[in-house]
């Protein structure tokens, strides 16, 4: 089970708003790459549930983050069953991310005091997310959603539901600028941030300044209206 509970991980998600989503089929890459976003501040990491093996990567990795770096919430993406949200779960996820609402994953989170971050797109997958618990709301994919405008428009009738825009966002001010100041509560970034190319080429140092300027960027442009 998570070492922190479902309000501390809030807590933390609002003092850095800043999801790093990566997967590796070795630990020890995710080790290094966990590393380097850590030295950039980050302090919200999503280990996806989306390759061969993954829940043994992950059974790998936790025990290793709980020692290197105690303050790290620690969770799990890519979510569709209960069956798999009991699995992370009892192996130490601090939080569960899925693609979508499915009742049966709030239910197991929600018993087991776990943060549940599912996806949506519509009001009415919005509204039913909320009434099962969900404290953050995913908007995935934001290419689906016609930018910036969508959380505007949604938090007129919906002005405290805390949006996570994910998907193709990357670290520079032109990509977060505008998410932020339409009042996303945080985001998300995967690839765009954890590149190929850093993978390929270990330049790790790289992605630590990558989120150190991420990190910098949401502060700036973040509305200060979420406690």
């Amino acid at each position: 089970m998570s070492d922190y509970s479902k309000s501390q991980v809030l807590s933390q998600i609002n003092q850095t708003p800043f999801f790093v989503f990566f997967y590796h089929a070795e630990p020890d890459v995710c080790k290094k790459v966990i590393t380097a976003c850590y030295a950039g501040g980050n302090r919200i990491f999503e280990f996806t549930n989306r390759g061969k093996d993954a829940d043994k990567v992950f059974a790998n990795l936790n025990p290793w983050v709980r020692n290197e770096f105690p303050d790290l919430i620690f969770g799990t993406g890519t979510i569709y069953d209960a069956e798999a949200a009991n699995l992370y779960i009892n192996m130490g996820a601090d939080f569960i991310v899925s693609p979508a609402v499915d009742e049966q994953v709030a239910e197991v989170c929600n018993r087991k005091k776990i943060l549940w971050i599912p996806g949506c797109l519509s009001p009415t997958e919005i509204y039913r997310a909320e009434q099962l618990g969900a404290a953050i709301i995913k908007i995935f994919p934001i290419v689906a959603t016609g930018g910036p405008d969508y959380i505007r428009a949604m938090h007129g009738p919906s002005p405290d539901t805390r949006f996570m825009p994910t998907g193709q966002l990357k670290p520079t001010e032109a990509s977060l600028k505008p998410w932020m100041e339409a009042g996303a509560y945080c985001v998300g970034l995967g690839s765009g941030l954890v590149t190929r190319e850093i993978i390929r080429y270990g330049n790790f140092s790289i992605l630590t300044s990558l989120c150190t300027e991420t990190i910098k960027i949401i502060y700036k442009y973040r509305k200060n209206n979420y406690t």
